[in-house]
C-alpha cells in the first residue's frame, strides 16, 4: 500500500498527463489487419479512458530477433492514440523484440496504468519443435 506522500506525488505527477496503457508484443497486441479503433488494446484503452501507446508489431519474438534493428523510437513506429496507424506494425519481423519494446519505453513510468503483453508463438519454429536441444 502506498503512503500519503507517494499518493500525492503520483497525483501531482499525472495531473497534466493522461494515464497510459502500454501495449507490448506481437501481431495479437498489434491487431494485425485491423483498424486502430478495432484493435483490442484500443478498445481496452478507450473503455478505461487511457491513452494508448502500442509498441507491438507482427512477427515480434520475445528475446532473440534476427535481421536489422528497426528504430522503435521513430515517430511512425508507435501507433497514434486515435486514427489509422502507420503500416510499420503490419510487416512481420522479429525485431524489435518484446524485451526491446519494453526497454525502449522512455516515458514517465508513473503515467503507465496498465501494460498488455502477448508473445512467444513467433519463437516456436521447426528447429525447436523437432530438436529439444535447439537454442
Amino acid at each position: 500500500m502506498r503512503n500519503a506522500q507517494d499518493k500525492e506525488r503520483l497525483s501531482l505527477k499525472t495531473a497534466g498527463n493522461p494515464p497510459l496503457l502500454l501495449a507490448l508484443g506481437d501481431s495479437i497486441v498489434w491487431g494485425q489487419g485491423l483498424l486502430t479503433t478495432d484493435k483490442f488494446c484500443s478498445k481496452v484503452a478507450n473503455s478505461l479512458n487511457l491513452q494508448l501507446q502500442n509498441r507491438g508489431h507482427s512477427g515480434a519474438t520475445v528475446m532473440c530477433g534476427s535481421g536489422p534493428d528497426d528504430p522503435i523510437t521513430a515517430p511512425d513506429y508507435v501507433s497514434p492514440p486515435s486514427g489509422d496507424a502507420a503500416a510499420t506494425g503490419e510487416i512481420p519481423r522479429s525485431k524489435p523484440t518484446i524485451i526491446e519494446q519494453a526497454a525502449s519505453f522512455d516515458g514517465d513510468p508513473d503515467e503507465v496504468r496498465l501494460i498488455l503483453v502477448d508473445g512467444g508463438i513467433n519463437d516456436v519454429n521447426i528447429n525447436n519443435s523437432v530438436n529439444p536441444f535447439y537454442r
